[in-house]
């Protein structure tokens, strides 16, 4: 069975302390996710959803970083060096995501979601 969706005042609160955890750390994907997934049991709307939010969001802190002096040239050529992972993974993605249950699928998205968490959390107590 699905999740009930967040109620209407605690899944606004969610979203946007999610979107100012994502505009001051880059990170406001928990709050988003979990609210997300509620609402979108869908799992392609919710993937989609997900996608074009942090399309938007992310475009909106280069924009951002640009208008500070902190996106460099060298940041550019990074950035453009990864372009050729993207365009080789995002069609290996949309194939393996048509072939998930929506089941796995969802208990996937909050592993990944788990771990992501982790990580930040260890570098920011100075782990490796």
């Amino acid at each position: 069975t699905l999740p009930a969706p967040v109620a209407k005042w605690p899944g606004f609160l969610l979203l946007l302390f999610g979107g100012i955890a994502h505009g001051l750390f880059g990170s406001g994907g928990p709050m988003v996710v979990y609210v997300t997934s509620r609402d979108v049991p869908d799992k392609s709307r919710f993937r989609g959803t997900l996608a074009v939010l942090w399309l938007i969001l992310n475009g909106v802190l280069i924009g951002n970083y640009a208008y500070l002096g902190l996106f460099s040239q060298k940041t550019a050529t990074l950035s453009l060096a990864m372009l050729p992972v993207l365009l080789l993974a995002a069609p290996l993605g949309d194939r393996i995501h048509g072939k998930v249950h929506p089941g796995p699928f969802r208990i996937g998205v909050y592993v990944l979601l788990l771990l992501s968490g982790v990580a930040l959390a260890a570098r920011s107590f100075g782990a490796p």
